[in-house]
């Protein structure tokens, strides 16, 4: 059954800001590309300003870092979704970024690097290790899949995670 539609004109900034900020929790539904654009520049900012007002106090810093987290993926997931592919995409990229840096802080890596004579042969050591090689690679390859499913164009027809938030019939 073949539907006529129309695009929705794109958000403006401030509408994708409290677009995104009433959706932050939502685990389903899609979200158009000016949403996720806006929304993550607004994000990047506010992230950037927070993190250097609080980076004297790390574990403030860490707990806005972890809202900020939840933010970007709950908006990466909904725009992944729009464009019709799997969520599964975005969480494989976020898991194997988390490994990575469990791994870097739990192996004494930062540690050895913050010293005033760093140790090369341990630097080298831990950077042939397939604890962060693999996991970085998976996050590359997933990071990069990411990306281009959020530059492409919005579903037009309902797909099985919701209705099209850009596309509806001339009807309406």
């Amino acid at each position: 059954m073949e539907q006529n539609l129309k695009a929705l004109p794109r958000l403006t900034f401030s509408e994708a800001v409290k677009k995104g900020l009433k959706d932050i929790c939502k685990g389903n539904g899609r979200s158009r590309r000016s949403e996720f654009w806006w929304f993550m520049l607004a994000v990047w900012i506010v992230e950037y300003i927070v993190s250097f007002a609080t980076s004297s106090i790390p574990l403030v810093a860490t707990l806005v870092s972890i809202v900020f987290l939840v933010a970007k993926y709950n908006i990466t997931r909904r725009r992944v979704m729009d464009s019709g592919h799997s969520p599964v995409w975005v969480l494989l990229c976020y898991v194997a970024n988390l490994v990575v840096i469990v791994f870097t802080y739990c192996s004494g890596m930062m540690d050895a690097m913050n010293t005033i004579n760093p140790n090369v042969s341990e630097m080298a050591k831990f950077a042939s290790s397939p604890l962060l090689w693999i996991p970085s690679l998976v996050s590359l390859i997933t990071g990069i899949a990411c990306f281009i499913f959020a530059l492409q164009d919005s579903d037009p027809e309902e797909n099985k995670y919701g209705v099209s938030p850009k596309y509806v019939s001339e009807e309406q």
